[in-house]
């Protein structure tokens, strides 16, 4: 807005000196021949050779970048650029009364605590879903896989993973009590 009032004081300004109201040697400057010629175009045809030199040195320039984005985007589209695995910390935020969906039962259940810090920890891809990664939830101790050997809780990790319901990333958890 600045740059606008300057400009447009400037125009103002070569306006009255073209009318001779800021004198006789301002409007001279301002009516001067300088002022109303257009200066021509300069043609390429005078230094061919740099005008070549400087068309492939552009068209080289275009390739090379044209060429790593498409290596970028192949590698990115085959999952070379995804993580190996995460460490997810949701705090220890607490939602009492959630909606849990449970795979196996007919009515969502909330009559659960949720405790986010449960969830905390070391998630480790394991293959992917519709093109997606698809992270399974470590040990906390150690972060080595889940072990089934321990008789009285069966616990199946938890797993981050794309859902086409949503749109977004989503966090699933079974937990059961023998």
């Amino acid at each position: 807005m600045a740059l606008q009032f300057i400009a447009e004081l400037d125009d103002i300004a070569f306006s009255l000196a073209k009318i001779e109201v800021l004198g006789r040697r301002l409007q001279r400057a301002c009516t001067a021949r300088l002022f109303q010629t257009e200066w021509e175009k300069q043609k390429m045809g005078r230094n061919k050779r740099a005008s070549v030199f400087l068309k492939s040195v552009y068209f080289v320039n275009l390739a090379a970048f044209l060429g790593g984005m498409i290596f970028v985007s192949t590698r990115q589209n085959s999952g070379y650029f995804q993580c190996s695995s995460i460490t997810v910390d949701f705090g220890d935020a607490v939602w009492e009364d959630p909606i849990i969906v449970i795979p196996g039962l007919p009515d969502p259940v909330t009559t659960f605590t949720l405790v986010f810090s449960y969830f905390n920890g070391v998630y480790v891809q394991d293959g992917t879903i519709e093109g997606r990664p698809r992270y399974v939830e470590m040990r906390k101790f150690d972060s080595k896989p889940m072990d089934p050997d321990i008789e009285w809780l069966v616990t199946v990790p938890a797993e981050i993973k794309y859902s086409r319901d949503s749109g977004e990333c989503r966090c699933i958890a079974d937990v059961s009590f023998c």
